[in-house]
């Protein structure tokens, strides 16, 4: 074994100084070691050439080391197949440079059937050849282990990775948490130690495989450094690859039936039969189909560690005698190469444009088969991914095969961590103060690729992946994701109103009804923000330098209109694939989970609930889920261009329902005669009664900014909320509740201000304007005004707050000894939730205010309230 994969053997320096002395095909050795010069000054080297002198098998047979072929096989290491290197398990379980303990299969082996009996390895259901295509279960079980949020996309599958850990003080903590938690409790958290137990024992078994990632990384900085000194030694192109993994791809493998079969004809004793026609490979499959390694950090060394259980456990066994020789094939795994130039790398997709992978073999080098020993590991150095293919076969059963465990350890490129795209998605909701064309496709494509690659493929793998891999790490990513695909979604919304109210100021439906009939609140509203609108769309145009209404519409509304029709071509496909019929083969736990992504009123239905929000664990929009509703919204939006180009309202199309404001119910709406909803806690802003005659209203703060707004020493009191037109200039109640939780209310929705509790009228303020901060900038600028410090939990939170309202105090008083309330002011017996912290407050405690405008809620309150004496007259109620 030595002599076919160490990459210091005594047979490859001696190949090394004799290529540069050597005068025999002078023309030959410089065509095979001078390196190809590509498009941008960038130097490839691709595999050196096989000599056309020596033997090799005949075509569709591996090249072994065997008789006749060893001399063959000897050049192909060290010629087209330079930079594959191996390390048997004697040499591994030695110390090295760097790795002073060495490799020990047991161990390894130890960790692996654990993680086997745990149920890490999954059956995976892959989309080969992307969306819309056939999907194909893997005839592998297998798992991903790395560094924390990595992820690997193979065949159309992305795998989210167990991470691993390194000895984990976290993870002990945890199981001494574990132990004291089950001596003080007996019932009702057994669930939760489980699953404590079960992180900390996965910690165990996936810091053993981040052991065997550092020692390979030792042992492959080994060896590019001598494939650097050999590739100087013929004056080719250094090294370029940097030693370091992130990923480890475990594959379990078993020779089932299922195993697609493969002619394998090799050596001498195979001639024969392959000249006749006949396969004596002997029942020969494969377990993966040829290809190169994608995804992968360009020029980056992948190195994979096997270990056997059962079955052929040696390698290449040349004390074999020739009766044995003809079945010493039986029962083994071999890793098999061809050269295939630009499979990989940074050209591949230059040079293989339009072309199939199978154009880019070359046919004049034949392709070798290796097996190697249990506990062994081998070596794709530097750019030998870029330009060879590899596959895995097996030439027996599941007896005499036995199962083989392959760790791949792999350096992923950038955009392969979840933390990447979170990153993304918190920089574009930081940029959402700003419009503008390019903006707004960023925007989209960002939202699309969150929603294919990341959100719905993690639950297409069922609820035994989420299970295994929510807890220990997933759960917060998935929900940082569900949040930016919300707030994405919503921008869609608001982008789409935009884009529609100008179209419509264009065609001047702000230019009033033409009667002398005054308008509506709710029409001038709308005037309002279409000629708002239009002016922004205006600027925008001005500034991007388009120069007429055709312009604006195929810069504007066309693209958008087409990334909305892309993004419903999308969940269309994705829709497809959950029904794929591979996924009845499986069992239930690897089936698709519903995504959970609501859709227009589902939002409002699931918000309703109040679970969902706390929880985190969904994503919202308001717009519609159905991919022919969001196809029929982006002709809608086309037709709106149409409009803007003519000026026409006709065209405009009807108007689009996919607001969240209209909130499903199991029940109907139940409105009163004078038309106000029944719920009197969450008034609208322009609902009568904030100005009705002889109403008096207080406002809810906690302590002590109650004191700073009556003192005057905040100017400027923030809500998340505009504070209602109408009561700007009225003297507003400061109602002073308990010290609590921020953003918690502390009262109920009905007050009661005697009695001597926490809660009371400490004095009164006037709001004088209602300042709006859109940016984090802006509103840390008034922190003097407002006293809200950037970590205070009211504070700005860039990528989770999206604007905040600031009401600005004009006049203020706060009551006392030496400045008594007016009349009644402090002596408010009681008071009624009229929106969010606002109460409208009445004199008599358990008399519910009732302005003017109106009525009471029902007349089984009223008769319940109105206890009359004999005599018909009201008995006044005591206090």
């Amino acid at each position: 074994m030595g002599k076919m994969g160490k990459s210091g053997s005594k047979r490859k320096q001696q190949r090394a100084a004799a290529a540069t002395t050597t005068t025999v095909s002078l023309d030959q050795t410089v065509q095979t070691t001078k390196p190809n010069r590509e498009q941008g000054g960038d130097i490839v080297l691709l595999p050196q050439e096989f000599p056309p002198h020596l033997p090799k098998p005949p075509r569709g047979s591996f090249l072994r080391d065997e008789a006749p072929y060893r001399d063959s096989f000897g050049e192909a290491l060290s010629g087209p197949y330079e930079g594959f290197a191996v390390d048997d398990a004697k040499e591994l379980s030695l110390p090295c440079e760097g790795d002073n303990t060495g490799i020990h299969e047991e161990i390894v082996l130890s960790s692996l059937e654990t993680m086997e009996g745990e149920g890490i390895f999954r059956t995976d259901v892959t989309q080969p050849f992307g969306l819309g295509t056939k999907c194909a279960k893997t005839y592998v079980t297998r798992c991903l282990v790395g560094e924390r949020g990595t992820t690997y996309k193979y065949l159309g599958l992305r795998m989210f990775a167990h991470p691993w850990t390194d000895g984990s003080e976290e993870a002990a903590d945890d199981r001494g948490g574990k132990k004291r938690k089950r001596r003080k409790r007996a019932q009702g958290c057994d669930a939760k130690v489980d699953q404590l137990n079960q992180a900390f024992d996965e910690a165990k078994t996936t810091s053993t495989i981040q052991e065997l990632g550092k020692s390979l990384t030792m042992r492959t900085a080994n060896h590019l450094r001598d494939l650097d000194q050999r590739r100087r030694q013929r004056r080719a192109p250094a090294t370029r690859g940097r030693p370091n993994f992130d990923i480890c791809l475990i594959n379990r493998m078993e020779s089932s039936p299922d195993l697609k079969p493969y002619n394998f004809g090799v050596g001498e004793h195979n001639n024969k039969s392959s000249r006749s026609g006949k396969n004596e490979g002997n029942g020969t499959k494969t377990s993966v189909s040829w290809h190169a390694d994608s995804s992968l950090e360009h020029y980056s060394t992948i190195a994979v560690y096997q270990t056997l259980l059962g079955g052929c456990r040696t390698g290449n066994d040349k004390s074999k005698s020739k009766a044995t020789k003809k079945n010493s094939d039986e029962g083994k795994w071999w890793v098999a190469l061809r050269v295939a130039h630009h499979s990989e790398g940074p050209q591949a997709s230059q040079r293989r444009r339009g072309s199939t992978t199978e154009a880019s073999i070359v046919e004049d080098t034949p392709p070798i088969a290796v097996s190697l020993p249990s506990g062994s590991a081998y070596y794709l150095l530097d750019d030998f991914n870029h330009h060879h293919q590899h596959t895995v076969l097996t030439t027996g059963d599941a007896a005499t095969a036995g199962v083989r465990y392959s760790c791949t350890f792999r350096l992923l490129r950038d955009s392969h961590n979840v933390r990447d795209w979170i990153d993304r998605g918190n920089a574009a909701i930081r940029q959402f103060h700003k419009k503008g064309p390019k903006l707004w496709r960023s925007e989209q494509l960002l939202l699309t690729e969150i929603e294919s690659e990341w959100i719905r493929q993690f639950y297409i793998q069922g609820t035994g992946h989420h299970k295994l891999l929510w807890e220990p790490y997933w759960k917060n990513p998935m929900k940082e994701l569900l949040s930016i695909w919300s707030q994405l979604e919503a921008r869609t919304k608001q982008t789409m109103d935009l884009l529609r109210a100008a179209a419509e100021g264009k065609c001047g439906l702000d230019a009033g009804n033409g009667t002398e009939t005054k308008p509506t609140k709710a029409e001038r509203k709308a005037r309002d923000r279409r000629r708002k609108a239009l002016g922004t769309i205006r600027d925008l145009v001005s500034r991007i330098h388009i120069h007429n209404d055709d312009e604006t519409v195929t810069e504007l509304y066309l693209p958008f209109a087409e990334l909305l029709e892309a993004r419903a071509a999308m969940r269309e496909l994705w829709g497809k694939r959950e029904k794929d019929h591979v996924f009845h083969e499986m069992p239930p736990d690897c089936r698709p989970m519903e995504v959970p992504l609501r859709f227009g009123d589902q939002t409002a239905a699931h918000r309703s609930s109040g679970a969902a929000e706390r929880d985190g664990s969904t994503g919202n929009s308001p717009l519609p889920a159905s991919p022919a509703e969001l196809r029929e919204l982006a002709k809608q939006l086309a037709r709106c261009g149409k409009a803007y180009r003519e000026g026409n309202a006709a065209l405009l199309p009807p108007p689009w329902d996919t607001d969240e404001r209209k909130p499903p119910s199991p029940t109907p709406s139940i409105e009163k005669k004078d038309g106000s909803p029944r719920d009197h806690h969450a008034k609208p802003m322009d609902w009568p009664g904030w100005d009705a005659d002889g109403t008096t209203f207080g406002l809810e703060l906690q302590q002590p900014w109650a004191g700073f707004v009556a003192n005057g020493k905040k100017a400027i009191d923030v809500r998340s909320y505009a504070l209602p037109p109408a009561l700007l200039g009225k003297k507003v109640m400061i109602i002073e509740s308990a010290s609590g939780r921020a953003g918690v209310s502390a009262l109920g929705n009905r007050l009661r201000l005697t009695g001597g509790g926490t809660t009371r009228v400490i004095g009164w303020c006037v709001f004088s304007s209602v300042k709006a901060y859109e940016t984090g900038a802006a509103f840390r600028a008034d922190e003097r005004l407002h006293l809200v410090a950037p970590d205070n939990p009211y504070g700005w939170k860039d990528g989770t707050t999206k604007n905040a309202f600031g009401w600005v105090v004009g006049e203020h008083h706060r009551f006392g000894e030496s400045s008594p309330a007016p009349s009644g002011a402090a002596a408010m017996g009681s008071g009624i939730r009229r929106f969010r912290s606002l109460f409208q407050l009445a004199a008599e405690e358990g008399v519910e205010p009732n302005p003017a405008r109106e009525k009471k809620n029902n007349s089984k309150r009223s008769s319940a309230t109105r206890k009359k004496k004999p005599n018909g007259r009201k008995k006044r109620k005591r206090f």
